[in-house]
């Protein structure tokens, strides 16, 4: 892929950044890989805090520190619950932010916080229309920690107003109401423009989406030259042409679909997941099920990410909560349930991989530590937090669906096998915060991404 590379220049604190925001902190000793950070210019008020009890672990208050501790308190949002209430928390309000078609942004640590109010105190007022103070008008940082004394976590925020910083003890995380102030790292050079249309291709503004520059670049070069002729003659008269005999590594077609292949050790997997809606003997799965029934059912159901309420979209590439370019970039997503089922979700000839055939892989890979970073795609990972894909495994953060709808994509996931443990099974799943995989077990009501592995021969 190429992007369109906008060099930001020098900037100095209070000028305008290249989201539109104002730069308040200028990295003049070179101690981070980013340039300055940007607040935003316009404010979240009265959103739930959201925070849970165990997000304190390994947060710091220091410059620098407000996108990682933002980060851990979103993945352990993912690992232990889901958020609650009605209202979106405030780590999802600042990861979610787009301002002016720039994404990146996150909740600022306690001297990050203090560091904007200490450069903008005397026009606050003006740039963001503070009225009298109250509850609303309390900023959150994205510190929290734990009181031994009165055993209960406690959360920093602080008044845009007057500078200062107090505490609200907060155990449940859903009920506190406080404003957000998004902020991003910004560098030297960066490419500004969130969605990167692929080479030979250009953004369109009336459908949204990157289309072919020009239909006669069959190479996608960008131009149109005699290798695009000669790419055309050399396949005249293909149809033809004798089939030469399957093998791991060409597309396998099934039910309408050709599927990326790649071998693995001694394993061929799928290179992509399943977006089948019938079982191997044709029988439709069900699908359009509301959050309650999926919850409940113990049939097999199908769903795809974005087609429900409450949708989160962190993906840099795709619209994840548009149905069509989630179906088209994640395939879809299948309870535990349709995995068990006997009629099968893979073609004859393969099968949904068991618990043990996943760690095989992971194994020859290096182990769970470092596979995933070889499994991930190139692209498509919130934040940057892309793999090498030295396995041709693809991976792609499609997350999940549950009783409350869709996760988080573009941030997380997850992959059944087809072993059950108890009354849950087991999964993986990869992380845009790690190169790790994750083996856990969880309900089979969830909705996970599908991979079809080949029988043994």
């Amino acid at each position: 892929m190429f992007f369109c590379l906008t060099a930001v220049g020098q900037y100095e604190v209070g000028d305008v950044g290249p989201a539109g925001g104002w730069i308040f902190y200028v990295d003049s000793l070179d101690e981070f890989d980013w340039d300055y950070l940007e607040a935003s210019s316009t404010r979240h008020s009265a959103t739930q805090w959201g925070g849970l009890p165990d997000d304190f672990a390994d947060q710091s208050i220091s410059i620098g520190a407000g996108q990682v501790n933002t980060s851990r308190m979103l993945f352990n949002r993912m690992i232990n619950g889901s958020v609650t209430g009605n209202q979106p928390a405030a780590t999802l309000v600042a990861l979610t932010k787009v301002q002016n078609g720039i994404a990146g942004w996150f909740l600022p640590s306690a001297s990050e916080l203090f560091e904007f109010w200490s450069v903008f105190q005397d026009s606050l007022s003006t740039m963001y229309n503070l009225g009298p103070s109250t509850n609303t008008q309390c900023y959150t940082s994205s510190y929290q920690y734990w009181d031994f004394v009165n055993g209960s976590p406690l959360h920093y925020r602080m008044s845009l107003e007057t500078g200062e910083f107090g505490t609200v003890w907060d155990y449940t995380g859903s009920t506190t109401s406080v404003s957000v102030l998004p902020i991003r790292q910004v560098y030297a050079e960066e490419t500004p423009i969130p969605i990167a249309c692929g080479q030979g291709t250009i953004w369109d503004e009336v459908s949204q989406t990157c289309i072919v520059a020009n239909p006669s670049d069959s190479n996608f070069d960008g131009c149109v030259q005699l290798n695009d002729l000669l790419d055309l003659l050399s396949a005249y008269g293909d149809c033809a042409a004798e089939e030469s005999p399957w093998q791991c590594g060409d597309p396998l077609e099934y039910q309408g679909y050709d599927y990326e292949t790649v071998q693995i050790g001694e394993q061929c997997w799928f290179a992509e997941n399943l977006r089948s809606e019938n079982y191997d003997n044709g029988d439709a799965i069900p699908s359009n099920l509301g959050d309650s029934e999926w919850q409940n059912t113990t049939s097999g159901a199908v769903a795809v990410y974005g087609e429900d309420e409450g949708c989160f979209n962190n993906s840099p590439d795709i619209d994840a909560c548009d149905p069509a370019q989630s179906l088209e970039e994640y395939g879809r997503l299948y309870n535990w349930h349709a995995v068990d089922d006997a009629r099968g979700l893979c073609p004859s000839g393969w099968h949904v991989p068991t618990d043990g055939e996943w760690t095989l892989m992971t194994d020859e890979l290096g182990g769970e530590s470092i596979a995933g970073g070889e499994m991930k795609a190139t692209y498509g990972w919130y934040n940057g937090g892309n793999g090498t894909n030295s396995s041709g495994f693809s991976g792609l953060p499609g997350d999940s669906r549950s009783d409350i709808g869709s996760g988080l994509a573009g941030f997380n996931g997850f992959w059944w096998s087809s072993s059950p443990d108890g009354s849950s099974a087991w999964y993986r799943s990869m992380s845009t915060l790690y190169e790790s995989i994750y083996r856990d077990n969880l309900n089979r009501f969830y909705g996970f991404s599908v991979r079809c592995v080949r029988d043994a021969e």
